[in-house]
């Protein structure tokens, strides 16, 4: 919806926002690590979030700001830097990092 707004936490959050009230109207905990990236689909009220090696997919139809919680849907071996919908809507495109000498997720060597 035009009218809502996702962002992603250093805490792991991903919080989902109305624009137009300027309240957030749901939290939902992905994991430990922080939300690298936050993509809203461009046809459906779909949000994808990538927090450390996870992929989610979180369905925000519903009244009052979303239903349900975010879907663990894909776990790499190495971690998402970034994922954004492609605008066809048929594709989620992903970047991925590898950490050079520690964790580049932020995490402990």
């Amino acid at each position: 919806s035009p009218n809502m707004l996702a962002s992603g936490c250093l805490s792991g959050e991903v919080k989902l926002w109305s624009v137009q009230d300027r309240m957030c109207l749901r939290t939902s905990v992905l994991g430990h690590d922080r939300v690298t990236s936050v993509s809203a689909h461009p046809l459906r009220p779909l949000i994808a979030a990538a927090c450390g090696k996870d992929l989610f997919f979180w369905d925000v139809s519903g009244a009052g700001g979303g239903t349900g919680e975010p879907q663990k849907r894909l776990e790499t071996a190495i971690g998402f830097l970034c994922l954004c919908f492609h605008p066809n809507a048929r594709w989620l495109v992903t970047c991925e990092v590898q950490s050079l000498g520690g964790d580049a997720m932020g995490g402990t060597p």
